[in-house]
């Protein structure tokens, strides 16, 4: 499983979902490259890896999952939407 973090919760996302093998690549994007970590800034890239919609938020995937960053305006929304919906 994967392990995408917010400021105030975990989700564990769970093999088979479009989620889970969007994430797969990314991680293999990081092996390949011999990456520890890439910091995802761009908004429509943020949302695809993560789920989230708000207008202010960084996305870092490294060896343990993904973790979102943003500003405490988004919390709330964070903690919703962080389920990398399409």
């Amino acid at each position: 499983p994967v392990i995408l973090k917010t400021a105030s919760s975990s989700l564990r996302i769970t093999g088979g979902s479009e989620c889970y093998n969007r994430v797969l690549v990314l991680s293999g994007l990081l092996q390949s490259q011999k990456l520890d970590a890439i910091v995802v800034t761009t908004l429509v890239n943020v949302r695809y890896y993560s789920g989230f919609t708000g207008s202010n938020g960084w996305l870092v995937a490294d060896g343990s999952g993904l973790t979102l960053l943003t500003d405490p305006r988004y919390a709330i929304q964070a903690a919703q939407e962080a389920q990398c919906r399409a």
